[in-house]
């Protein structure tokens, strides 16, 4: 008996030596298929990526934005508000790896490198998984098709999110002492302070937070929770008041304006009559059910397993954002915390920590929910932590499932994991392989690469020539990526700059910088345009006046 409580001991003891060493294999894996070709693939840089770019490059020269404010809080862009951030990370990242696409998309490269980490400690000290379960957490965000993707471009979500998961980490890690707990609280402040000037949806989820810390920690024990508690919405109430400018464009998204629905919801009223009404025919009761519906398309298989969202820049064509292994142990997990809610031999804290849990979880949605184009997995970034965290929980519970002891025991066991490796690796290879093989082209198509090949061609063509060229821009988005590829110098961006009027949802769409001017179709064309580029739908690049 004393031998093999030795040999137990020892066999613990020398896992926990192991577990820094694979966690750190696990994180150079993951840092690595983020880094490879991560300036060329996605092929070029997206029109919020060129105008993130070159506002840095702007302020690292001069200290001002597009618009020639200085260091302002929110960059306005072309309209659509961006935080200051990334842009901030990119002016130092351009000090260190110079101005180039790589150093552009490098941070939120990182950023989902050591997300991965951040998987682990939530799985081990808010989940309290096994650290065998913890790994196995880790290597999933690490391979998750969501995460992967969005650590290869420049998303200010993909940062903010680190900072989020982070503190959320560390508000609800598990601990006794009140000395450290303080220490946790304030340290998970600041990073909710960080996430908050990186991107908006942390922003909308700090009041549900401060609600959970409340759930998690016991009504009754305020001592417990009114710092972090009053702390969040502090910064919640401070983002609202720095950030309007974001909120007032950002508001213009929301199913509460959007006009189709608008005009549905007065159908909707009109098909009623009498004091059904006024109960049931009411704006409240349409938008609640418009919202339950983005819910449910937001647990769908076909929004995370089989197609996506509607953005054709948040994920790899007909490839959804987990991949079914996980989407299915997720599930589990979900099912697991549900029942360890509801059980009546459940003890209290693991009740309260389950509910938090879930509480989390459904709140989590509520930025993509409320927004027009949902599901929008943008803005369901720290949903899908959750659900890639949640799927440990699941095997953690099945491990013990095939581990009780029977005469089918061991082979159980074989069968569980050789069903999620080959599962797993199944899927790995069928994502992967689009990636690196079909997705080169795709994205080409998508983002419509090339166009500053084109333009540097032009400059070494047009020379010291004052002719001025048009470009076909039917969205107005193509001067920042203008002004990117060229480097164009501020004192010549700022002297020739020019925006159209916002439009609807306050979106100022560019319409000359430098010598180029930007026109909806090629029949705009003055006088003074002597030179042409535009996109060639049929052969799917960019073309110039010599190739027409």
């Amino acid at each position: 008996m004393k031998t093999h409580q030795k040999k137990k001991t020892a066999f613990h003891w020398n896992l926990q030596s192991l577990i820094p060493i694979l966690l750190t294999a696990i994180l150079i894996f993951a840092a690595f298929i983020r880094l490879t070709e991560l300036a060329t693939l996605p092929s070029t840089l997206n029109r919020d990526e060129a105008a993130l770019a070159y506002n840095a490059y702007l302020l690292e020269k001069t200290g001002k934005d597009e618009w020639g404010r200085s260091w302002p809080v929110s960059l306005e862009s072309f309209g659509d508000y961006k935080l200051p951030g990334y842009p901030m990370l990119l002016v130092a990242f351009f000090k260190v790896f110079g101005a180039n696409d790589f150093a552009v998309r490098l941070p939120s490269a990182l950023a989902g490198t050591l997300l991965v980490a951040v998987g682990y400690f939530f799985a081990r000290r808010v989940l309290n998984l096994h650290p065998i379960s913890c790994l196995i957490v880790a290597v999933t965000l690490a391979l998750q098709p969501v995460f992967f993707f969005y650590s290869r471009m420049a998303w200010e979500a993909n940062v903010a999110l680190l900072f989020f998961a982070t503190a959320v980490t560390l508000f609800f890690s598990l601990t006794q002492d009140k000395g450290n707990r303080q220490k946790l609280d304030i340290i998970a402040l600041l990073l909710c302070l960080l996430a908050i000037f990186t991107y908006n949806t942390p922003l909308l989820l700090l009041p549900f937070v401060a609600l959970a810390l409340v759930i998690d920690r016991g009504v009754r024990q305020w001592r417990g929770w009114l710092l972090p508690f009053a702390g969040t919405l502090v910064i919640f109430a401070a983002g609202l008041f720095l950030f309007s400018s974001i909120s007032q464009q950002k508001s213009g998204i929301t199913v509460f304006s959007d006009e189709t629905l608008w005009q549905q919801s007065v159908d909707y009223r009109n098909s009623f009559s009498g004091i059904a009404q006024k109960v049931l025919g009411n704006r409240y009761v349409f938008f609640g059910k418009v919202i339950l519906q983005n819910y449910w398309k937001s647990f769908s298989p076909e929004f995370l397993i089989q197609k996506g969202g509607g953005h054709p820049w948040h994920n790899v064509p007909n490839i959804g954002h987990l991949f079914i292994a996980t989407y299915l142990l997720a599930l589990v997990g979900i099912g697991r915390l549900v029942w360890v809610m509801l059980a009546p031999k459940t003890n209290h804290a693991s009740r309260l920590t389950a509910l938090t849990l879930l509480f989390l979880l459904l709140t989590s949605l509520i930025p993509s929910v409320i927004t027009v184009d949902s599901p929008h997995a943008t803005r369901s970034l720290f949903f899908f932590f959750l659900l890639c965290t949640f799927s440990g929980v699941a095997i953690e519970w099945m491990w013990k499932l095939v581990s009780i002891e029977s005469d089918y025991r061991y082979p159980l066991q074989v069968f569980f994991v050789l069903l999620f490796l080959f599962g797993i690796g199944n899927e790995l290879h069928r994502y992967y392989f689009a990636y690196f093989s079909a997705y080169p082209k795709q994205s080409a198509e998508i983002l419509k690469a090339g166009l500053g090949t084109q333009v540097q061609k032009m400059e070494e063509r047009l020379g010291s020539s004052p002719d001025q060229v048009a470009i076909v821009d039917p969205d107005g988005f193509l001067y920042t990526e203008v002004a990117w590829d060229l480097k164009i110098p501020p004192e010549e961006f700022f002297s020739t700059i020019n925006h159209h009027l916002p439009d609807r949802i306050g979106l100022k769409y560019g319409y000359r910088v430098g010598r180029y001017r930007f026109i909806v179709n090629r029949n705009d064309r003055v006088p003074e345009d002597t030179h042409l580029i535009e996109w060639d739908p049929y052969t799917n690049r960019w073309i110039t006046d010599q190739n027409l």
